[in-house]
């Protein structure tokens, strides 16, 4: 079996869950760490498939050694930009916000897509929002919502106008939070993304119960429940 047959069979086992087989699949590939004779487009796939795993394994150091080894061998630009906005939002999501920034910066240095502007500016936002940087991360999150409504991609609207609601939980802004989670859900709910639909509709619930709100909290369960139908 040839190695891009390998990563084939990889992906499949990702996909279906089949973590363990995914590893044993990687752990013969090693010698591709070492091996002259292998292309860097090899290398760095198989670093990207290390990445993918230990991303379903839940480890993020093991991600960040994964996705700096495949940024040494991303020769294309789009592989590179993706690459580094993995690790801005991965270094993001440790507190490691320096590095955060740098990746970011870096992933804006290349001539980047729309779309994975709207990313990184998410990510710029969490890291300002984290370093309690109000201002800046309401910048952030109203640069990607404004891409986002221009590419009309819903789920990245509904994340960018949540992201700014959590800012304004963080202010005490209770009740602009609450109007602005209402718009992330709709958002969320013309993408058909239920997950997410459920997530902001779980966080409105908890912010009114912890504000004292019981039967604002369990009328608004019942309204995203009906709304599910």
């Amino acid at each position: 079996m040839d190695i891009n047959d390998s990563f084939v069979n990889i992906g499949k086992c990702l996909e279906l869950g089949r973590i363990l087989e995914a590893r044993l699949m990687l752990d013969n590939l090693s010698y591709i760490e070492n091996d002259d004779s292998v292309s860097r487009q090899d290398k760095f796939w198989y670093f990207t498939w290390k990445d993918m795993l230990a991303d379903k394994e839940c480890k993020p150091q093991e991600r960040i050694t994964n996705l700096l080894k495949a940024l040494e061998y991303a020769d294309d630009d789009e592989n590179k930009e993706s690459v580094l906005i993995d690790l801005a939002g991965l270094y993001c999501k440790i507190g490691e916000y320096a590095n955060s920034k740098l990746y970011s910066d870096r992933a804006l240095a290349i001539n980047s897509k729309e779309e994975f502007k709207c990313v990184i500016y998410r990510v710029k936002g969490r890291c300002a929002l984290a370093e309690k940087q109000y201002a800046e991360a309401l910048k952030w999150f109203s640069e990607s919502e404004l891409i986002s409504n221009k590419l009309v991609m819903p789920v990245q609207q509904a994340l960018s106008v949540f992201d700014m609601a959590k800012v304004f939980v963080a202010m005490d802004k209770t009740e602009i939070a609450l109007n602005e989670m209402r718009r992330a859900a709709g958002y969320a709910k013309n993408a058909g993304d239920l997950n997410l639909f459920r997530r902001i509709g779980i966080k409105m619930a908890d912010i009114l119960m912890k504000k004292g709100s019981q039967e604002r909290a369990a009328t608004l369960i019942d309204f995203m429940t009906r709304q599910e139908d």
